[in-house]
């Protein structure tokens, strides 16, 4: 049961959640649905608008058109049913794993909220208290779909030590 301790009513309300990895032994569809009562409850109680800052995001691996004929594109789906039934005017992902996954949300504000500045940046910090100067860095990506974002990470990373980082994926 979701039970609002304030007056919402007319506000803006910002709402930071995660429906993308298993939380509290809670499905991604158990998450996706307390968001659900979350926003009803919300909208219930006569809030203006509605912002979700999703900190993973469920089914966004199901992004490709290529899967077939009347097969759904998951992300769209959510996307369509907390725009439709809810009074969700926008959706802030933070680190998407692929950018395809924003033609899910033609329909509402999107914005992707990249981390890799900060955490080169506290990453950086670490190193440089821990560390001897001279000491050689190397980033492994897990895969080719982490590359692109680990090489973001890699020049934010190498901007702040001065010094070349080292590069390598796992097979």
């Amino acid at each position: 049961m979701v039970h609002l301790k304030e007056s919402v009513r007319g506000k803006h309300i910002y709402l930071v959640c995660s429906f993308g990895a298993k939380y509290k032994g809670l499905s991604v569809n158990d998450l996706l649905m307390e968001i659900q009562l979350i926003c009803n409850a919300l909208e219930e109680s006569g809030v203006k608008k509605i912002m979700i800052l999703n900190t993973s995001c469920g089914y966004s691996r199901q992004d490709r058109t290529k899967l077939g004929e009347r097969k759904p594109l998951s992300s769209k789906v959510i996307s369509n049913i907390l725009r439709l039934h809810y009074k969700v005017k926008g959706i802030l992902i933070v680190d998407i794993h692929c950018e395809q996954i924003q033609n899910a949300y033609q329909r509402v504000y999107y914005e992707n909220l990249e981390v890799a500045p900060i955490f080169a940046k506290e990453m950086a910090e670490y190193i440089e208290s821990n560390y001897e100067k001279d000491v050689k860095i190397c980033v492994v990506s897990p895969d080719h779909g982490a590359a692109a974002r680990n090489k973001i990470f890699i020049t934010h990373l190498e901007s702040y030590l001065d010094t070349k980082i080292h590069y390598s994926i796992m097979y």
